[in-house]
């Protein structure tokens, strides 16, 4: 049966259970600067692979993942993360995604469709030229409707909304989020590039609907699945 699932965790995980990541998840980590940042990474691999084995059903002996890029079409060491194989092959069918900022790590998982997942901090998004380089003409017309003391929160919103939904596609930020464009949930402006990737529908939810407990307090974070019907989303908490 078609399943998708959303896990999460403190960044704090990673670092109590370091001894359990493999070679090529603990180079990723130690290729971050901060402390927090190697903690954060170290948690989102040990999820990766613990949604492998809930959605498969594989042993964690065997749950291993890869990253895979659009551009070079190939698994690696970059690019959004995917199921692979002992031969080093990808898993047709299961579909990964992960976000960490914060005190927020999430990791989504899916045979349902293409997923993607994204999590931010409010204060994230305040800095100057955020507008422009992450919003369309009318979303900047929107917020300028809304009161200034929650315009950081719907930035972030925003930002999630498009992020996710671009993750989901892998084109990630090599498609600016300024041409993405959304009312609520609901995606009403894309460019010619992702018209392939959305010919099935999209379906955008904000995390916190699904479980509020998965979101960090001052943090927001939203899910995003090439399906035009709104997957059932289990959501499982890992300490």
């Amino acid at each position: 049966m078609p399943t998708t699932l959303l896990l999460h965790a403190a960044p704090e995980h990673g670092e109590r259970r370091r001894g359990e990541l493999r070679e090529e998840e603990h180079r990723r980590a130690a290729g971050f600067h901060s402390p927090v940042d190697r903690a954060r990474s170290a948690t989102a691999a040990l999820l990766l692979r613990r949604a492998v084995v809930e959605i498969t059903g594989f042993p964690a002996s065997a749950a291993r993942t890869a990253r895979w890029c659009r551009t070079c079409g190939a698994a690696g060491d970059h690019g959004r993360p995917v199921a692979v194989g002992a031969d080093g092959a990808v898993l047709a069918g299961v579909h990964l995604s992960a976000s960490h900022a914060g005190d927020g790590v999430l990791v989504a998982a899916s045979t349902v469709a293409p997923v993607g997942v994204d999590v931010e901090q409010v204060g994230g998004v305040r800095f100057a030229g955020f507008d422009e380089v992450a919003l369309t003409p009318g979303e900047r017309t929107a917020l300028a409707q809304v009161p200034d003391a929650g315009r950081d929160a719907w930035r972030a919103r925003a930002w999630t909304r498009k992020e996710s939904l671009l993750k989901a596609t892998g084109h990630g930020l090599a498609v600016s989020p300024a041409r993405v464009g959304f009312e609520g949930t609901g995606l009403h402006e894309w460019p010619a590039e992702l018209e392939a990737d959305l010919a099935g529908g999209a379906t955008l939810l904000d995390v916190e609907a699904l479980d509020a407990a998965a979101v960090p307090a001052g943090h927001v974070a939203s899910l995003a699945v090439l399906s035009a019907a709104a997957p059932a989303v289990r959501v499982l908490a890992v300490t």
